[in-house]
Order: C-alpha cells, then structure tokens, then sequence
C-alpha cells in the first residue's frame, strides 16, 4: 500500500512563522505612522468642518445692528441679551441656541470689543492662529 503525506511538517510550519514574524515586524512601525497621520487628518477635517458651521451661525447671529456691551475671553454679550459664549477651555462655543464642538484641536478663545459694533475672535488651529474681526448689522 501507498502511503500519502498529508499536512505540513513541523518545520515547515515553523519556517512560514518566522517570515510572518519578520515581515509583520518590518511593516509594524510604519502602520503605526499611518495611522498616527491618518487620526490627525481627520481631527484636522473636522476642525474644518465645526469652524465652518461656527462662522455660518457668527454671520446669520450679527446680522441685526445691535451693540458689542461686552467682550472677553469667555464670550461676547450684546445689548438685546443675545451672546456667544466659550464652554469648555473653547473645545465648544455657544452661539444663541446652538452649540459648536471642537473635537480635534481648535480652540476658539479671547473676544475682544473694537468698538460699539464690533469685537474680534480668536482661533487657534494647531500651530496657526487666526484673529476674524466681526462687525454686526453687515454680512
């Protein structure tokens, strides 16, 4: 009778684990790279996304004439009781009923009054740091 071999030998198995472990190793550190890369593009897009919506709600809240009766770090009051308000070290900013959320690492922070209709913001978005000057009653 004839005698077929089925299956792997031992070292055969231990052979195609050692080329796994070695090829697993080399590839691991740049996995981790990209995946490293690829949570920050996507905080940075959301940023982008939540600073859009929070520039949308600025222009539709100061398109009355109304006064600037107060600005600071934690927000911005008007003189019809209407304000912005910074919740959260400026993770978040209230703008009348909604609220903004910054969930990579944008920060809106520091409203200064300019004048009796206008006042300035500002943003930091990582390394870059914006001043949006506003100025209500205009679009």
């Amino acid at each position: 009778m004839k005698r077929t071999q089925r299956g792997f030998t031992l070292i055969e198995l231990m052979i195609v684990i050692a080329i796994m472990g070695i090829v697993v190793t080399s590839i691991y550190p740049s996995l981790l790279t990209m995946i490293t890369q690829d949570r920050k593009q996507n905080a940075i897009l959301r940023d982008a996304a939540g600073l859009t919506r929070l520039f949308g709600l600025f222009k539709t809240e100061l398109k009355q004439p109304v006064t600037v009766v107060s600005a600071d770090e934690n927000g911005v009051r008007f003189s019809d009781a209407r304000a912005i308000e910074v919740l959260n070290g400026g993770r978040a900013v209230k703008v009348g009923h909604a609220i903004v959320r910054l969930e990579g690492g944008a920060r809106c922070w520091g409203f200064e009054k300019i004048d009796d209709r206008t006042f300035s913001s500002q943003i930091n978005n990582g390394p870059e740091r914006i001043r949006a000057i506003w100025r209500t009653g205009e679009l």
